[in-house]
């Protein structure tokens, strides 16, 4: 009589459950379900579910998206939490993607909700990114619609606050905060002079986080801080948004954990209350070294404001970066770092609205700088200013135009005062790095520098030739058709910089039909490396890729053909 094996499916070998269950008709709901029935499927399906989501190695980095989904979908989020394998996140990136026309707060306090729960089961998550995404606030609708936002505010504050401190508890060392406008209109602000004379009274602030809390989690009168107003500018609650004012306060265990290092501010919710009063709250940690600003549009009078309480409250930062961002006062900018006494790297992007205007003000000694990159005009008036300053400067990367912004000056003398005479005069010694958006004709520039210069010129006499050591190329408009080509022109101008030892050139894909595609130009320098045109130069780099005579080293550090990189480039 012949007997019957009962296998259960549990116990089925690896081959067989890849067969049933890693298919495109098995839903994710089936395979999250599956995954929790025990061990030895969850170790095995799991990370097939994970994959799903472009999740490979979730402790090395973890993507969630959150959309607007019914109630009991499963997501990324949902299997890092049941994960039993994943203790710590080095890398997690947060992207709240809902439809334009939405802008579902409730929903993103839904899924901050979720994601507490994720970070507090973990022993560290090491880098935080949020992409928050929509530019619609959500809170004008509801304040059309008669409906007072107090209650809504709070809620919004509390889960965000508490959320983003539970992060920094975690031991995260760099935490970046991108894009949405949630609860933005709740406050107004407004300047004027004796505008903020009525100091008001904090005996009518709601602290969010003190209902019911113990004095571990929130020592209320320790962690409020007086940002609401000034002697000339003041935060208040909008009119017909509520009366509350609601400040998100730094939990106490996250002071008590910190070991961040690097705040990254790109949205404009931690530009104004409540959420200001939490980015500060962070700033003041000891921990933290390094602010970023950056795509950042406020009215210009509020950077004022918010640039005089990071001041005062977060003095001991050693670095600043600050790079799109408009309505910028350079007096105020000014007023701001010459605050901060242990600045030791200062980058200011090309991007930074008014920051070269002509009245600038005065400029500090900045005793500890080390590292300065700023646009050319910001830095020939500094060097102007302070010929006797800036004795820590080590590094300089100066942004230039290709045209009409002076750097001509380092290929040609001057009468006037530029740069490289300025630099010579003080006699400092730097290692100096330029950083070139080329425009839409640099063949014809180039050409007229060197046409410009004669070989038997080209001394250590030059004005600052020598000293330039890094160049980075940007390939930053279409180029003009009449433009003389870069092949011939190129090699010429860069053996211009007889110091050269690094060069890095960016393009980007929009230009993918003209002279400056990245695959032309890699192979461009391929060639000039290839006839020994670059031998002095112990780097050359195209878009982040290491490229020699032999083509290109791939980002695995194995060399691929030319063709083959830029076709998996990224876009």
């Amino acid at each position: 009589m012949e007997q019957t094996l009962t296998v259960a499916i549990d116990q089925l070998p690896y081959e067989l459950l890849s067969h049933i269950f890693d298919r495109p008709d098995v839903s994710n709901e089936t395979l999250f379900s599956m995954s929790l029935t025990c061990k030895r499927m969850h170790y095995f399906l799991l990370p097939i579910f994970l994959a799903r989501f472009e999740i490979l190695n979730p402790t090395e980095r973890s993507e969630v998206v959150f959309r607007n989904t019914s109630p009991g979908t499963v997501d990324a989020l949902s299997g890092l939490k049941a994960s039993l394998f994943v203790s710590s996140i080095k890398q997690l990136v947060c992207r709240f993607e809902f439809a334009p026309d939405t802008a579902n707060y409730r929903m993103v306090i839904h899924h901050t909700r979720r994601l507490y729960d994720l970070v507090s089961t973990l022993t560290a998550v090491e880098n935080v990114k949020f992409i928050m995404g929509n530019d619609q606030c959500g809170c004008c609708s509801a304040s059309l619609s008669g409906e007072l936002l107090d209650a809504a505010l709070i809620d919004w504050s509390t889960t965000i606050g508490r959320t983003w401190s539970k992060i920094i508890e975690k031991k995260c060392v760099s935490l970046t905060i991108i894009g949405g406008r949630y609860m933005g209109h709740t406050y107004t602000f407004n300047a004027g002079r004796n505008i903020g004379k009525q100091k008001a009274s904090f005996m009518g602030i709601k602290n969010i986080l003190s209902n019911k809390r113990s004095d571990a989690t929130l020592r209320q009168e320790e962690d409020i801080i007086d940002l609401l107003q000034s002697k000339n500018w003041r935060f208040q609650r909008a009119i017909g948004y509520g009366t509350t004012i609601i400040l998100t306060p730094l939990y106490s265990p996250a002071k008590e954990h910190a070991v961040l290092r690097c705040l990254t501010l790109s949205s404009i919710i931690l530009m104004v209350p409540p959420l200001l009063h939490w980015a500060i709250s962070v700033l003041r940690l000891p921990s933290v070294e390094a602010l970023h600003i950056k795509n950042v549009s406020v009215n210009r009078k509020c950077w004022h404001a918010v640039f005089s309480v990071i001041s005062q409250h977060a003095p001991h930062l050693k670095e600043i970066r600050l790079s799109c961002i408009r309505q910028l006062v350079p007096a105020d900018l000014l007023h701001f770092l010459s605050k901060l006494p242990n600045l030791e790297a200062l980058h200011l992007g090309r991007s930074v609205e008014c920051v070269d205007a002509f009245n600038l003000g005065a400029f500090s000694d900045f005793p500890r700088l080390q590292m300065l990159h700023a646009p050319a005009g910001w830095v020939l008036k500094l060097l102007v200013a302070q010929r006797k300053g800036l004795e820590s400067l080590k590094k300089l990367s100066i942004v230039y135009n290709m045209r009409n912004d002076g750097l001509s000056h380092w290929i040609q003398r001057s009468s006037l005062p530029s740069i490289p005479v300025l630099l010579k005069e003080q006699h400092r010694s730097l290692s100096i790095s330029l950083r070139i958006h080329l425009g839409s004709t640099p063949g014809w520039r180039m050409t007229d520098d060197v046409e410009s210069v004669a070989e038997d010129e080209l001394t250590l006499d030059q004005p600052g030739l020598g000293d330039v050591t890094g160049l980075v190329l940007v390939f930053d408009e279409l180029l003009d058709e009449d433009d003389i080509p870069l092949a011939g022109v190129l090699p010429k101008w860069l053996s211009l910089f007889f110091g050269l030892r690094y060069l890095a050139i960016k393009t980007s894909h929009p230009l993918a039909n003209t002279q400056a595609s990245e695959l032309v130009v890699t192979d461009l320098v391929v060639g000039m490396l290839k006839e020994g045109g670059l031998a002095e130069i112990a780097s050359v780099e195209v878009n982040d890729v290491m490229v020699t005579s032999d083509g290109v080293v791939g980002r695995g550090g194995a060399k691929v053909s030319v063709q083959d990189d830029v076709r998996n480039s990224p876009p």
